[in-house]
């Protein structure tokens, strides 16, 4: 009993440091080529060490 509770101690750090997060705004405007306001949303990839625009119209931008 002694042994098991240090090893799932060491397994659920092992699982928590492995894991990612991504951080998402959704009430983001990004200018379109016209100039003109359009929705998007504003990740920042901690998986591609990245922060990324996806608007509603257009072209995704990821900046590593």
């Amino acid at each position: 009993m002694k042994i098991i509770i240090p090893v799932l101690l060491a397994i659920l750090l092992a699982v928590t440091l492995g894991l990612t997060w991504e951080t998402s705004f959704r009430r983001v405007a990004v200018p379109d080529s016209k100039g003109r306001q359009t929705k998007a949303i504003l990740t920042l990839s901690d998986d591609h060490k990245a922060i990324e625009v996806h608007p509603s119209k257009g072209v995704s931008v990821s900046i590593p």
